[in-house]
């Protein structure tokens, strides 16, 4: 009998050693977050820290970053300038300028055969309005409305409001 003891004893001693081995290493597919699971939430802190620093230089500057005014819009050489005094052309001086029927001005050889702002062809009858100084001619209908809002001639930018000699179409 001793012996069955003894080889109980060590079945029993063996089987305990298995049971108290070491556990096996974990799988390497451990349940961690993945780089995609930060993706979003750091994408979405940027968008935000970009909104709120735009938002405060657009409140630093005034709310005006993006404000153009309407003169700015029709003419970029006056960008920057402050609004002043009436910019055309004074209406003495308007109605100074000579206008006369185009067979007439064309005959003397004076302006061209079309209207450089509506550049249409002038007609035996057209009243053109020839701009002292350069002698360009223009319909009255096309050159009034430029010349309310700018002393140059649209051709040459020759300045109109200045003292200049004048040209005389007889009629």
């Amino acid at each position: 009998m001793d012996s069955s003891y003894s080889s109980c004893v060590s079945l029993s001693s063996s089987a305990s050693r298995r049971l108290l081995s070491p556990a096996a290493p974990p799988s390497p597919y451990i349940d961690t977050p993945s780089c995609s699971d930060y993706a979003f939430p750091k994408l979405l802190s940027m968008v935000l820290c970009f909104l709120v620093i735009a938002a405060l230089f657009y409140l630093a500057l005034g709310g005006q970053a993006f404000e153009v005014e309407e003169d700015e819009e029709e003419d970029p050489d006056l960008r920057g300038t402050k609004k002043s005094a009436p910019k055309g052309l004074d209406p003495a001086v308007l109605a100074s300028l000579p206008v006369a029927p185009y067979a007439e001005v064309a005959g003397a050889g004076m302006v061209g055969s079309e209207c450089a702002v509506c550049l249409a062809e002038f007609g035996g009858g057209d009243a053109v309005r020839v701009m002292a100084g350069c002698g360009h001619g223009f319909h009255v209908g096309c050159i009034d409305p430029w010349l309310a809002g700018h002393v140059t001639c649209p051709v040459c930018r020759s300045d109109l409001a200045a003292p200049s000699h004048a040209i005389v179409v007889s009629g």
